[in-house]
């Protein structure tokens, strides 16, 4: 009687201890993927200041293409061919980071 009453303490203990332990692993996996979230978008936001900075540089650092991001937000319809396209390509740039930004924040 005594012996049946021990190994039911044993099995207790034994059950209450894998207990504690999965739960321990379960807060230890939330913490390890709350941080990969955090890193995940630090990296984002990095990138995307990256590409802004790319931008604004190829704009600051060239007069031609600061003239044609000037003159194209009043008006394109002076432009020549090659300067539209220009024109065209820089806004595209715009456009696809406003895309990424848009998307992430939707995410």
């Amino acid at each position: 009687m005594i012996l049946s009453q021990i190994s039911l303490s044993i099995g207790d203990v034994t059950d209450i201890i894998q207990t504690i332990v999965i739960v321990v692993s379960l807060i230890y996996v939330a913490i390890q993927v709350r941080e990969s979230t955090r890193a995940t978008k630090g990296a984002t936001y990095q990138s995307i200041i990256t590409a802004f900075a790319e931008i604004e540089s190829r704009i600051s650092q060239d007069a031609e293409v600061a003239k044609i991001y000037r003159l194209g937000q009043a008006s394109s319809d002076k432009f020549n061919e090659t300067q539209l396209a220009r024109f065209n390509e820089l806004m595209s740039s715009f456009f696809n980071l406003y895309e990424n930004l848009y998307y992430q924040y939707n995410n």
